[in-house]
């Protein structure tokens, strides 16, 4: 296979867990996003005629690569000024563990995590985040969420969060013209370009004085 294909693989699952927040089902047993990403690897897997080439010990291993990943060069020194002013914390729909394993690899110092697993809802469902402002006793227009994706920020405006858009490469699921009609509807107060300083400029937006 050409490494084109291998790459279209990946996306394809990458997307895949990018959609689960959309298709979960509440009125069934909650499933969390290792049993998601290990369930649709197969499935990719299958639908490419590649199943017979990875035992279980090695659909294993793939999955658990959602708990190895490398944080952008901005992640950890932005979050640690952030975490000087606010009690920082993930909202991910990501499980327990998968955030445990990714704070230690990576060492972003949330002060806290919280994870869809904690909240029994997943984004972009508005239960996850009225939970996830009740879990830290505060009101939803006293919390910010700073994402990538612009449906979870659409769904934590509607529940009156603050937002902050932190444009990633590859990560945005909008196309062109709904990022376009996301600007013109203006759900998002501070937007941060690939171009821009990623999360030294929301340090600034936040008056927090320091380099990063």
């Amino acid at each position: 296979m050409s490494i084109s294909s291998w790459q279209e693989i990946s996306t394809e699952w990458h997307h895949s867990y990018m959609n689960f927040g959309n298709t979960y089902d509440p009125s069934k047993p909650f499933i969390s996003v290792d049993e998601h990403n290990r369930i649709s690897l197969e499935r990719i897997l299958i639908k490419w005629l590649l199943r017979d080439l990875f035992d279980e010990d090695d659909l294993i291993d793939l999955t658990l690569a959602w708990h190895r990943l490398d944080p952008y060069s901005d992640s950890v020194p932005g979050l640690s000024l952030l975490s000087t002013k606010f009690p920082t914390s993930t909202l991910s729909n990501g499980n327990i563990k998968l955030l445990e394993d990714l704070q230690e690899h990576t060492s972003l110092p949330f002060k806290h995590i919280t994870s869809a697993e904690h909240l029994g809802a997943y984004k972009p469902s508005p239960e996850a985040y009225h939970s996830a402002a009740r879990r830290f006793g505060f009101r939803n227009s006293q919390c910010c969420l700073i994402a990538a994706h612009l449906q979870d920020l659409q769904a934590a405006k509607r529940c009156g969060f603050q937002t902050i858009y932190l444009e990633r490469e590859l990560e945005e699921a909008w196309d062109s013209k709904d990022v376009a009609r996301a600007r013109e509807e203006g759900f998002v107060d501070l937007w941060v370009g690939i171009g821009g300083s990623g999360l030294s400029e929301v340090v600034r937006y936040f008056g927090i004085e320091s380099e990063v």
